[in-house]
């Protein structure tokens, strides 16, 4: 049997019922090319002009993966024939509806006139479009990444580009851009470093409908070096805090001579220890689905001073992650622009 699996995103549909690229605008005009005993994504693709046979696939279902291809084909096309090694379906006279989408009109007279042939009977589609069924526990997840933003005036903005693990002790990450409006005022650029921790998520699906509101103000400060978000650094240098008791601990081993014995070596692991406890404490993990990000100490360059609130949104785009088998499923999740 063909082998299969039912993507994430889907292809929206037109206003008449339709789906595929034809959205009606002159950019994305598409025709209908109904398929035949013989054809194959090759030789269609030659006839529309196509160099690339997957291009020409993508253009069609948004994706060039073999499985999600085969889903298209028996739930879109409505394919019905495999090929000889069972593995793939594959285009003749009998699908219905049977057809798929083409830049040039190789086919005028089966053109439809008003809506278009009706879709076969699909399994339930999620409004979202986007998310899939959560599960596992809740855990914690760590961020690190690269930042681009700044301020003009009274707003900003940033994109950071995000890759997350899991702290719960089995494989698992993301990939995700975040996306972030600045509300206060200031002027500069600045691009740096950024880490952080995600709590009690269970998937990183669930980061398409989270958006993380800052209650307190942050300060970024860039004068070359890029200072970091000085508001949310601050309990870190406290009296008290994670980094400035490391480097009292660190103060006395180099004074007392013993940072190179084993009993000060000791010293500094633990030290580093408490300091990396005491950072996930400022950091999180919290009780609820939470994201905190901080810009990583001079750890970038940049211009700015500025002042703002903020309010990230995310946007994963590659989960890897394991099913409720055990098993490790990557997934790379279309841009909306391809719909």
């Amino acid at each position: 049997m063909a082998l299969i699996r039912e993507p994430i995103l889907k292809p929206s549909t037109t206003s008449d019922g339709r789906w595929g690229p034809n959205d009606g605008s002159p950019k994305n005009k598409a025709f209908f090319y109904f398929v035949k005993d013989g054809d194959n994504w090759g030789t269609v693709a030659q006839a529309d002009g196509w160099s690339d046979p997957k291009a020409f696939v993508r253009f069609n279902f948004g994706t060039d993966d073999p499985l999600e291809v085969n889903w298209y084909l028996k739930n879109y096309v409505g394919c019905k024939l495999q090929t000889t090694d069972k593995n793939n379906y594959r285009f003749s006279s009998d699908a219905v509806p049977g057809y798929i989408f083409t830049r040039k009109n190789l086919q005028p007279a089966n053109q439809p006139i008003g809506n278009g042939p009706p879709r076969p009977d699909l399994p339930p589609i999620d409004t979202n479009g986007k998310l899939k069924e959560v599960y596992g526990p809740p855990k914690s997840w760590f961020v690190a990444g690269v930042k681009v933003g700044g301020m003009a005036g009274p707003f900003g903005g940033d994109v950071i580009c995000l890759v997350g693990v899991s702290m719960s002790g089995y494989l698992e990450g993301f990939n995700t851009l975040a996306y972030t409006t600045r509300l206060g005022g200031g002027i500069g650029a600045a691009a740096g470093c950024t880490v952080g921790l995600i709590s009690q998520m269970q998937h990183p699906n669930q980061l398409f409908d989270f958006v993380q509101e800052e209650s307190q103000w942050d300060v970024n400060v860039s004068i070359g070096a890029k200072l970091g978000s000085l508001a949310k650094l601050s309990p870190l240098f406290a009296k008290g805090g994670p980094l400035n008791s490391f480097a009292n601990q660190a103060g006395r081993l180099v004074s007392g001579g013993a940072i190179a014995t084993t009993k000060g070596a000791t010293a500094m692991f633990g030290s580093l220890k408490a300091m990396g406890q005491s950072l996930l404490y400022v950091l999180g993990p919290k009780g609820r689905f939470d994201a905190s990000l901080f810009d990583v100490p001079f750890g970038g360059i940049g211009i700015e001073v500025s002042a703002f609130k903020a309010r990230t949104g995310f946007r994963p785009f590659r989960t890897i992650t394991r099913n409720p088998d055990g098993d490790l499923e990557d997934v790379i999740i279309p841009p909306d622009w391809l719909y």
